[in-house]
């Protein structure tokens, strides 16, 4: 806890600004995933579903560079990224396909099969 703590202090030494900047979503964002990187941390990585739109980029890039963690943001961003930040595609889903005769004759065989069991028992 010591070492989580120290480490915590050294980040926020390195940020001059105000501090509602130091508490806003974007200075957490940053802080998650250099914290998770850490090599005794049991924290995961942040989600992959966060909603961008509500966060200002502007200050995200500018906390990254004055902090030294434009790797771990651009890192994330990636992943993110080709999860489309945990958003379902909006691309329609192809039809089922129908199952075939041959599949229709097993699944009618094995159910008479099955059938056939619990009437003997």
């Amino acid at each position: 806890m010591a070492v989580l703590c120290a480490s915590i202090c050294r980040f926020l030494a390195g940020c001059s600004g105000t501090p509602e900047k130091l508490s806003a979503s974007e200075a957490a964002l940053l802080q998650w995933p250099h914290l998770a990187g850490m090599q005794r941390s049991k924290l995961t990585m942040p989600p992959l579903d966060v909603d961008m739109e509500q966060l200002d980029t502007q200050l995200l890039d500018q906390l990254a560079k004055r902090w030294g963690l434009e790797q771990q943001l651009h890192g994330w961003l990636a992943r993110a990224q080709r999860a489309n930040f945990g958003e379902e595609l909006d691309a329609p889903a192809s039809p089922p396909e129908a199952p075939t005769q041959e599949a229709l004759a097993k699944s009618a065989d094995a159910r008479a099969r099955l059938m056939a069991r619990r009437t003997r028992s």
